[in-house]
């Protein structure tokens, strides 16, 4: 074979160099990498969040994912809309549950049982201003229209007395229970009684003196009844007519009669005081009053 001529090689050399820097551009950058197709597709599967145990996106999903407490896919009677669990005065309103109101705690808007507040509801709400609440907007039966305790020391309650054709009367069903304290004094030659919650009522007699007879029963406790010229101060008491030295009556059997009697009371205001022997002692009574 013959050599050939460099201008028939020219061709040759062109070609090759063409190609060596075809080969210099792409070893410029890192090597390409091979990419598996199923791994591609497990990675798209991932981030999308429904493939596998777990995937919850957030609370509402029904996947309960820490730090969730719960997740029911939205608000039930046992789980709040944040995925907490349901529970009155957690902040949280939750109207599925039957809350009104949720405060985090009692507030002048809600009770303490996260319904609205509102007097005559049977619920006490302190911050609202209520000192009692017995179910009803009713006055003259130990807490008023307005959720104020009637009958304590600070505003004796009304004995609302009835003419009977030969003078006045009247017969209330009140309950100690809820009520203010008087200080425990002597009684009836007893040491230190009236320990239990007491209820005060004012009366006021004039065109007298006066025939007044007063009686109080407590079935279940025992009550004492006192008559005082100051409310709720023991020391001024009216002593009862006959052998007596004080205005107080305690027969000291639980469900009994107390009784006074004032054969000729003087004109003025006195102060007629209801109260439990003992600090057990409180509950439902009847006090009659009757004046001549």
């Amino acid at each position: 074979m013959g050599l050939r001529s460099a201008s028939s090689l020219f061709p040759i050399y062109i070609v090759a160099i063409i190609a060596a820097a075809a080969c210099s551009v792409v070893n410029m950058g890192e090597d390409p990498v091979e990419t598996d197709p199923s791994s591609t597709s497990s990675s798209s599967s991932s981030s999308s969040g429904t493939g596998g145990d777990g995937g919850s996106e957030g609370c509402g999903d029904g996947d309960v994912v820490d730090p969730e407490e719960c997740d029911d896919s939205g608000e039930s009677a046992t789980c709040n809309d944040d995925c907490t669990v349901a529970e009155c005065l957690d902040g949280t309103l939750n109207t599925t549950a039957g809350e009104e109101c949720d405060d985090g705690s009692e507030s002048a808007t809600c009770d303490a049982d996260c319904t609205a507040q509102l007097c005559g509801d049977g619920t006490t709400n302190a911050v609202a201003g209520e000192e009692c609440d017995d179910n009803n907007i009713t006055n003259n039966d130990g807490c008023s229209s307005t959720c104020i305790i009637e009958g304590k020391c600070s505003a004796p309650a009304d004995l609302n007395l009835q003419p009977d054709g030969t003078g006045w009367v009247t017969d209330l069903s009140w309950s100690t229970s809820g009520a203010s304290l008087v200080t425990a004094a002597d009684c009836d030659g007893q040491t230190d009684i009236g320990q239990g919650p007491d209820r005060v009522f004012e009366l006021f007699l004039e065109n007298g003196p006066s025939t007044v007879e007063i009686t109080v029963t407590g079935p279940g406790w025992d009550p004492i009844l006192r008559l005082m010229l100051a409310a709720c101060n023991p020391a001024t008491e009216v002593a009862e007519d006959g052998t007596d030295t004080d205005g107080c009556s305690d027969v000291g059997d639980v469900g009994a009669v107390e009784h006074l009697n004032y054969a000729a009371l003087a004109d003025g205001t006195y102060y007629i005081v209801v109260d439990g022997a003992t600090a057990t002692d409180e509950g439902p009574f009847t006090l009659h009053v009757g004046i001549q």
